[in-house]
């Protein structure tokens, strides 16, 4: 039921991006059923020890230290080299426009189960095998030896921001060489650790 009325919360719930990540709803979400739940007009909330403005000026801050600056050298040495523009094949020309089309594929419950069991066995998460399996497939569809993609990242270390309602999300990209000769493991164990670094 808990999850019924969490979807029904999504469905009625108009907000911009720029204030909320995918974190945020379910936090809202769940204050809302609280609340909801209750039979007092008022809840008394525990209060915040932490702020987004805290959290923004403390970003602020860090763009200015030695150790961003180091995180920045680090992506430097990742993207130093040509940063290729993946070439998919299509039934018509790319646009400018960059808008997409969302293709869902849902593995049985028996591959993710030899997925998963396969992430372990390398020390993986399922997020690293399945990036690695993304890279895999536009490698096939593009030929290219160079992938990069982009996932969204929640950013919440600090245990203050788990319930937290803001924009956290950062975008890493990671940059995949795929080698034809190799095997899926070691990509895998590559992603592993450019996810790790």
């Amino acid at each position: 039921i808990k999850n019924l009325q969490i979807l029904i919360f999504y469905s009625l719930l108009v907000m911009h991006h720029i204030v909320s990540d995918g974190w945020s709803l379910e936090v809202l979400a769940n204050d809302f059923l609280e609340a909801y739940s209750s039979n007092e007009i008022t809840l008394s909330r525990k209060k915040l020890n932490i702020h987004y403005k805290d959290y923004a000026v403390w970003q602020q801050l860090r763009l200015k230290k030695e150790t961003f600056q180091q995180s920045g050298k680090y992506w430097q040495s990742i993207f130093s080299e040509n940063i290729p523009i993946l070439n998919m094949p299509t039934y018509q020309p790319r646009s400018k426009n960059r808008k997409g089309k969302t293709i869902s594929f849902q593995f049985s419950e028996n591959t993710y189960s030899e997925l998963s069991k396969l992430c372990k066995q390398h020390k993986s998460t399922l997020f690293m095998g399945l990036i690695s399996l993304v890279d895999i497939l536009l490698h096939k569809y593009s030929h290219q030896d160079d992938i990069i993609i982009g996932t969204p990242i929640a950013n919440r270390k600090q245990q203050e921001l788990k319930n937290q309602i803001g924009f956290y999300a950062n975008t890493i990209a990671i940059r995949s060489k795929i080698d034809s000769s190799g095997s899926f493991a070691d990509l895998l164990e590559s992603n592993r650790q450019k996810l790790l670094d």
